[in-house]
C-alpha cells in the first residue's frame, strides 16, 4: 500500500480525474481506510470545484492587439544582445574558413611550447664541455682534480693543457669550435 504522502501528492490529479485507472483504484482503496487522507480529499475538491465554478473573465476586443503592441514595443526598448567575439570576427573579416583547421594549429602550437621549455632545460654548452672533461678523467690526471681547479681558475691559466694529446684530437677541437 502506497504511504500517506505519495496519496496526498496526487489528490489533484485523483480530484479532477486526470490519474491512471490503476493508480486511481489504489488511491480509492486507501482513501476508504484513511481517515486523514479521505478529509484531505475531500477539501482539495472542494478547491478544485469553486476554482471551476468561476466565471472566465471577458476579455476587450481589442485585447490582444494591444498585447501585441505592448509586448512589442517592451522588446524594442530592451537593447540587443551582444554579439559573441566569433560572430563580430565574422563581420569584420568575412570567412574562416582558414582557421577550420584550429585543433592542428592547438596542437603545433602545443607542441612548440614543449619543445622551447626542453630547449630551455637543455645542458648548456659549457656544461657539455665539463661532462666531456669528466668523462676522460681516466686518462687525464689533471681531470681528476676538475673541481678544484675551477675553484682556483687555475685552469683558464694553463698552458699544459693544450699540450694534451686528447685535447688536440680533431673530434674534441670540433666539439669546442662548435660550443
Amino acid at each position: 500500500m502506497m504511504p500517506c504522502d505519495e496519496i496526498r501528492e496526487q489528490l489533484l490529479d485523483y480530484a479532477d480525474g486526470t490519474l491512471a485507472t490503476d493508480a486511481r483504484g489504489l488511491i480509492a482503496r486507501h482513501l476508504a481506510g484513511c481517515p486523514e487522507c479521505r478529509r484531505e480529499a475531500a477539501a482539495v475538491s472542494a478547491v478544485l470545484d469553486r476554482v471551476l465554478a468561476l466565471p472566465d473573465p471577458a476579455l476587450p476586443d481589442n485585447f490582444w492587439e494591444q498585447f501585441r503592441a505592448t509586448v512589442l514595443r517592451r522588446v524594442a526598448a530592451e537593447s540587443p544582445p551582444r554579439e559573441s567575439v566569433w560572430t563580430r570576427l565574422r563581420a569584420r573579416f568575412g570567412d574562416f574558413s582558414v582557421l577550420r583547421p584550429v585543433p592542428a594549429i592547438g596542437v603545433a602550437c602545443a607542441l612548440g611550447l614543449m619543445l622551447a621549455i626542453g630547449l630551455m632545460h637543455a645542458p648548456h654548452r659549457r656544461d657539455v664541455v665539463q661532462i666531456e672533461m669528466l668523462a676522460m678523467a681516466d686518462s687525464l690526471p689533471i681531470a681528476q682534480n676538475l673541481d678544484v681547479l675551477e675553484r682556483f681558475e687555475l685552469l683558464e691559466n694553463l698552458d699544459l693543457l693544450e699540450d694534451l694529446p686528447a685535447l688536440r684530437s680533431p673530434d674534441f677541437q670540433l666539439r669546442m669550435r662548435r660550443s
